[in-house]
């Protein structure tokens, strides 16, 4: 069917070019976002069961 699975070469993101943009490529700070998320969760239900 003329169909191709891969990536091309285009797809590619290029290497950040400012420390700033090694922030937004990194996990770190979803990581750090989704732990402070389900701390305030955690917290807000040990309140309302007690």
């Amino acid at each position: 069917m003329g169909v191709q699975l891969g990536r091309k070469a285009e797809d590619a993101t290029p290497p950040p070019q400012q420390s700033g943009e090694r922030l937004e490529h990194s996990p770190i700070l979803t990581l750090f976002l989704a732990a402070l998320a389900a701390g305030g969760w955690c917290r807000s239900s040990r309140g309302r069961a007690g």
